[in-house]
């Protein structure tokens, strides 16, 4: 149960950092698309030779992403400065005008990179110690399932040596009961033997006595 419980927890917990990974990668790539749609829209006034075009329908999906993230950007967006006012002359487009925040949107992307590096290295450490652990899980809970295994047929052998034994214990008991019965008997015999010793002693004594006599009449003797 401890196991199972210890499994759940870190599955739980590897679900839960691999849909915050899934879910930086999906923000880090839409702002990355707003930061290449405004440096886009910059180089458009300020540099026009690296300029792309984009499909309008592009565009307009650019301008949601925009408005589902409060307006990130927009700054960036709204690059066009309109007609120079008057006495200024004619707005001069040129890339130095741009390179600051074309700069900055630069860093931005390559902050943004080193995060999505960052988050993939800890998310492949983060499987890798996940899949350690499951491993060591299943060892862990195969070598949990040998040994119930083998306590169960220990303990299914010691029950057979134990129903043996009992066998043997109430055989063992039955012959020591005769043997003792036996023993009984036999003092008895014995003392009887000891009590009428001296009565069958005068017995025989008298009946070898009769046979003398009765051998001597058939040989004549007269014991008148």
């Amino acid at each position: 149960a401890k196991l199972d419980k210890s499994v759940a927890e870190a599955t739980a917990q590897r679900k839960a950092e691999n849909a915050e990974y899934t879910h930086m990668l999906a923000q880090s790539a839409a702002a990355k698309k707003l930061l290449d749609f405004a440096k886009n829209r910059l180089h458009r006034f300020y540099n026009p030779n690296l300029h792309k075009e984009a499909a309008k329908e592009e565009l307009s999906r650019e301008g949601r992403i925009f408005a589902n993230h409060g307006g990130v950007a927009a700054s960036f967006v709204q690059v066009s400065p309109g007609p120079a006012p008057g006495g200024f002359g004619a707005y001069a487009k040129k890339a130095e005008d741009s390179s600051g925040v074309i700069a900055m949107i630069n860093l931005l992307t390559k902050e943004l990179d080193e995060e999505v590096t960052e988050g993939k290295v800890e998310e492949e450490n983060a499987q890798a110690d996940y899949d350690e652990t499951m491993r060591d899980s299943t060892q862990k809970r195969a070598t949990a399932t040998r040994s119930v295994t083998e306590k169960t047929a220990a303990k299914a052998s010691l029950s057979d040596n134990l129903l043996t034994l009992k066998d043997l214990h109430t055989s063992t008991t039955d012959k020591l009961k005769a043997k003792k019965e036996y023993g009984v008997t036999l003092h008895k015999e014995c003392d009887w033997l000891l009590q009428n010793f001296d009565a069958r002693k005068e017995a025989r004594t008298s009946e070898i006595d009769a046979l003398n006599r009765a051998k001597a009449v058939l040989a004549g003797a007269d014991y008148a």
